[in-house]
């Protein structure tokens, strides 16, 4: 889109260096969305490493459009995603460092709503595989595509399980699972990339189990 209204100017150049960053940043927006309890009232993006000293305006964008897509019953693109954040009191914060923790660059989205926040941080690997690699403070390495299901729990046994008998009762097909935690017996988070759409009578059926917290089925399509 040439010289649109409210979206940077970029040449190709430009596009194709920054597109991996868009793609990862609109995922990253869509997955805190769907995760978060309450409505957001606050979202804190911090570039940090070598994306932060590109243009990142039009990552911002992509935050808010993903953010926004995945709540809103109406189209939301880079151009009326800041109109839509605004008209519904979401304040976003833009910051930069050059200092990435392991990273050669990193996004992280931190999600305010009342009392309760969430942080999740993504970047890209080689050849710009797009890749989550922390949940709040619990680090791992997941791909940020189709359909997951993500859930908190305390790291003890019987728990993945559990869950993969549930999906497997129900005929839902497990693609890949990966799980973060510090400490045996400590928080832990597991993300399961599943083959379709999870019901809510079956995400209950994961919550019943001891010990698991907090369950969502996120769609990143």
């Amino acid at each position: 889109v040439r010289n649109a209204v409210n979206l940077p100017a970029m040449d190709a150049e430009q596009y194709r260096d920054l597109e991996p960053f868009i793609l990862l940043a609109e995922k990253l927006g869509k997955f805190v969305s769907q995760m978060i309890k309450g409505a957001v009232t606050e979202l804190k993006i911090l570039y940090a490493g070598e994306i932060s000293v590109k243009n990142t305006t039009p990552l911002t964008l992509a935050v808010l459009k993903g953010f926004l897509g995945s709540i809103l019953d109406l189209e939301v693109n880079l151009v009326n995603a800041p109109h839509l954040a605004k008209e519904r009191g979401l304040k976003w914060i833009e910051t930069k460092t050059t200092e990435a923790r392991d990273y050669t660059s990193l996004i992280s989205l931190r999600a305010i709503a009342g009392n309760t926040t969430l942080q999740v941080a993504g970047t890209l690997l080689a050849k710009n595989n797009p890749r989550i690699v922390l949940i709040d403070d619990l680090s791992l390495d997941v791909v940020p595509e189709g359909t997951m299901v993500v859930y908190t729990n305390q790291d003890r046994p019987g728990v993945i399980g559990h869950v993969g008998t549930v999906l497997g009762q129900n005929k839902i097909n497990i693609a890949a699972m990966k799980v973060g935690r510090k400490a045996t017996g400590g928080e832990a988070v597991t993300v399961v990339n599943v083959d379709s759409v999870v019901p809510e009578k079956v995400l209950q059926e994961i919550r019943d189990f001891p010990g698991i917290t907090h369950v969502r089925c996120v769609n990143l399509n």
